[in-house]
């Protein structure tokens, strides 16, 4: 028994003996960002609210495929314009129209080549570095002006997505 309490008495000493450390309320959690598909070369913040059109791709994506940064610029409302960080000679632009009809009307009777593996029937105007898509009720027409080759790769992107 004795040594019971001597053994409490020597708790309650060493207890008391020690500083109080007051607990502060935790602050509030801030929510965490997945990052983990970004790329650490981040484009700058957008300047401008990407329209409706826009939702189809990213800058990340687009600056990707093209090998520079690009960003968002204001445009008209039923298409997307991307334009090189750099170079504002560098764009990429696209739209999506209602239905089929804009694909013959655009390639018919022009330079347009047939193009497989974009969509179910597509065309590039290779000049102008232009896709024409038909992927369901919807036409893709996008122009990455400096390069045939990248501005396919953008369409086969976009398109699987209308």
């Amino acid at each position: 028994m004795r040594r019971t309490t001597f053994i409490l008495a020597l708790l309650v000493i060493v207890g008391c003996g020690r500083k109080s450390e007051t607990m502060s309320p935790a602050a509030p959690a801030k929510p965490v960002q997945d990052l983990s598909n970004a790329k650490t070369n981040i484009v700058a913040p957008l300047s401008v609210t990407p329209g409706k059109t826009c939702k189809h791709t990213t800058e990340i994506e687009v600056t990707e495929i093209v090998g520079q940064p690009m960003k968002f610029e204001e445009s008209k409302k039923s298409e997307c314009k991307l334009v090189a960080a750099a170079d504002n000679k560098t764009f990429f632009v696209f739209d999506i129209k209602d239905g089929a009809k804009p694909f013959d009307s655009m390639t018919k009777g022009k330079s347009f080549e047939p193009l497989t593996g974009v969509g179910d029937k597509a065309a590039v105007d290779a000049t102008a570095g232009t896709v024409v898509a038909v992927k369901g009720t919807h036409t893709y027409v996008g122009t990455f002006a400096p390069s045939k080759d990248k501005s396919i790769a953008l369409a086969q992107k976009i398109v699987p997505r209308l």
